[in-house]
């Protein structure tokens, strides 16, 4: 992410105030790395795990990632990222936990470069299955998280439904032009992600949104590109997702009292998406972020 000093600031800050909560938090996210197709070089992109059953973990992200990594180049997209690209999770001081293979892929129905820009990977590797289980195990600081549904399905953290996603990221206002609904109205909205920070490096970076504060939030159900499922708001390059941010989590945190749930609604998408235009020139100034909500994920 490219964040400004001040914005790097408001993100610490609530940090210090929610030190166990962002434990977890960061225990979920997931760095895609591994090398593009042809000559292209590294790849990077972010995930969030999401489930951990006894034998299986599986990671949201963005659909579009197996496209990158493919790079234009003649190969399948799927075969590349479970061959070329492996998962890996970090501990809250961004020390290296596990890495693994990505045994497959789930993807929605359609062709990738349009419809729902989320897709879940499945991993098995004994160590990362162990490591995302043992984020909610008890005596951890994410016990006090864990779902009621982890025990029997392994659920680390719900994804949230699509009326609640599109309440949540608009602060309430489920469609335009009708009321704010109350108890969704909020809520902060934290993201993480492994991508560019300056120049070409890459690193987990972390933003804290206020919901309420979001300029010019927009639900798009179908954007100009074919893009479904979209939720923009104004932004600039100093407040940013960037390259390889793509699939990072934005987490739903309730606020004090609400009787809403900590919930995963939507993964980092891009930026400058729009209803009416196209405009994918990587020169142009960044103008919005786009987010992806997750509830129509095809968990298997």
């Amino acid at each position: 992410m490219k964040l400004s000093p001040l914005v790097i600031a408001a993100a610490q800050t609530w940090r210090t105030a929610n030190p166990n909560l962002y434990e977890f938090l960061r225990g979920l996210a997931v760095e895609f790395h591994g090398t593009a197709a042809g000559h292209h070089g590294s790849f990077t992109a972010s995930g969030v795990v999401v489930r951990a059953t006894a034998t299986d973990a599986y990671i949201v992200t963005a659909r579009h990632n197996l496209t990158l990594a493919a790079a234009g180049e003649p190969v399948d997209p799927v075969t590349h990222y479970t061959t070329r690209i492996r998962a890996r999770l970090y501990d809250v001081h961004d020390a290296l936990a596990v890495d693994s293979p990505i045994v497959e892929v789930y993807q929605p129905d359609g062709p990738p470069h349009h419809g729902l820009d989320v897709a879940v990977m499945r991993v098995s590797d004994r160590a990362f299955v162990q490591r995302a289980r043992g984020l909610v195990a008890p005596g951890t600081t994410g016990h006090a998280f864990k779902p009621d549904t982890f025990d029997t399905e392994g659920w680390l953290i719900p994804l949230a439904d699509d009326y609640t996603a599109r309440a949540v990221l608009a602060n309430g206002r489920t469609f335009p032009g009708v009321p704010a609904v109350a108890m969704y109205q909020n809520h902060t909205l934290v993201q993480m992600g492994y991508g560019v920070h300056t120049a070409n490096l890459y690193a987990f970076r972390y933003r804290v949104l206020a919901a309420q504060q979001l300029v010019a939030p927009t639900l798009i159900d179908t954007t100009h590109e074919g893009w479904t499922s979209v939720f923009t708001f104004d932004t600039t390059d100093t407040n940013s997702g960037a390259p390889g941010d793509s699939g990072g989590p934005v987490f739903a945190v309730p606020p004090a009292n609400s009787q809403n749930e900590l919930a995963l609604v939507a993964v980092h998408s891009g930026a400058n998406y729009f209803a009416g235009r196209t405009d994918n020139d990587p020169a142009s100034p960044t103008v919005n972020n786009a987010f992806t909500w997750v509830a129509d994920a095809p968990m298997p």
